[in-house]
């Protein structure tokens, strides 16, 4: 008989559910992530493209999260103008459905009179402007135009993130303290 109190063992069995946007298989290859834990945590992987990539899953969301948060602020149905459907269609949407998710609570939160503020979405992106070597190094050496030509990727990538360097570093393939270097050596980092 077991003295009162006395748990008995019980196996436990523990799955994980993790996310990333980094390259782990790349960040193994260059040692910066353990092996071992790489090999645990794939087991099953799903890939889940970025919102950019698949614009019709913008306007279900957003028809979902402004139901969501109608019922939780207890108002609605609101008013939808179209401007908001524009604008909510053409944001690039870096931050994904977190960023969606929190521009659609706002509106709804901050709704005067029944009608969503379209005022509180993000401008739409600014047309790509197209990737050329800056005209003023034409005829120096290769370091200072290849210097000059990465400046303009990287003030291209971070105009087209909205300035989010966490977006920007993915993008570009690099870790945020690379990026940061080469922001700091080109004079884009900021205060």
């Amino acid at each position: 008989m077991r003295p009162v109190g006395e748990d008995r063992a019980v196996p436990v069995d523990v799955r994980l559910l993790a996310a990333t946007h980094q390259d782990l298989e790349a960040l193994v290859r260059d040692g910066r992530f353990r092996e071992d834990l790489y090999y645990r945590l794939k087991v099953v992987t799903l890939r889940v493209p970025p919102l950019r990539e698949r614009p019709e899953d913008v306007v279900t969301l957003f028809a979902h999260f402004l139901e969501r948060y109608e019922e939780r602020f207890g108002v609605g149905p609101l008013v939808v103008p179209d401007e908001v459907h524009r604008r909510i269609a053409a944001h690039a949407w870096p931050g994904n459905v977190r960023e969606l998710e929190n521009a659609v609570e706002s509106l709804v939160a901050l709704a005067v009179d029944g009608v969503l503020d379209p005022s509180l979405l993000p401008d739409p992106a600014p047309a790509p402007v197209p990737m050329a070597e800056p005209a003023d190094v034409a005829g120096r050496g290769l370091k200072e135009r290849v210097d000059a030509y990465e400046r303009s990727i990287l003030v291209q990538t971070l105009r087209d993130t909205g300035g989010n360097r966490t977006e920007a570093a993915r993008r570009l393939g690099i870790g945020r303290a690379t990026l940061h270097e080469k922001l700091h050596k080109h004079g884009l980092a900021g205060g």
